[in-house]
């Protein structure tokens, strides 16, 4: 989910801001990039490196929102997290294991 403001007008938009773009076909969530000696369009870049820009007309935007928030729901804790804490743990236990090492060998 993303919370968005309202832009009235393409002259407002901003370049790199992301926005909430309304098409007749669709609804798009990108950062948008005013096309230098071309008012008529604006290119609109994904925020995933998988997907090409794409141009779009300006007469063809219904509205335009530009994005400040994002709403997430989740509850589970991230993987990345997890996987942290799996890392720092397996470093505790080396680290036990090479004292344990180190104080044999000098007994």
């Amino acid at each position: 989910w993303v919370l968005g403001r309202a832009v009235p007008s393409i002259n407002e938009a901003t370049d790199s801001k992301i926005y909430i773009v309304v098409l007749r076909d669709s609804v798009l969530v990108k950062k948008l990039q005013k096309i230098p000696n071309n008012p008529q369009s604006i290119r609109l870049i994904s925020l995933n490196d998988e997907y090409l820009p794409i141009d779009v007309k300006v007469k063809d935007i219904q509205e335009l929102w530009m994005v400040n928030s994002k709403l997430t729901f989740g509850i589970d804790e991230p993987a990345e997290s997890n996987l942290l804490r799996q890392l720092q743990q397996s470093m505790e236990e080396l680290k036990a294991q090479m004292r344990d090492t180190v104080n044999k060998k000098t007994d």
